[in-house]
């Protein structure tokens, strides 16, 4: 799920060093990960970023849009956006 996440990142350049944004393909909210240059003392920024990303979004397993925690919903074990946990749950209740 990690690298998925990845995918959708868009980097940015700033003074304090790069940083990487998000977008939630529902609400539309923006996460922001915190600056970081590539001479960090002891920071690692690939393992740091995805711990990060983790933190603040997931994927959904129906439609694979990047959505915030906010968006997200976890039905029966199954890592879902919103949108697609309304379908599912329409869909058990009509049988």
């Amino acid at each position: 799920m990690q690298d998925l996440l990845k995918d959708h990142l868009v980097e940015h350049v700033q003074k304090e060093g790069r940083c990487f944004s998000l977008t939630c393909t529902i609400c539309g909210t923006a996460w922001r990960s915190t600056p970081a240059t590539d001479k960090s003392s002891g920071r690692n920024i690939g393992t740091d970023l995805a711990e990060e990303v983790i933190k603040h979004n997931r994927m959904c397993t129906f439609c694979g849009r990047p959505v915030c925690l906010n968006c997200f919903e976890d039905i029966e074990g199954t890592s879902l956006c919103v949108q697609c946990g309304q379908r599912l749950r329409q869909r058990l209740e009509a049988k």
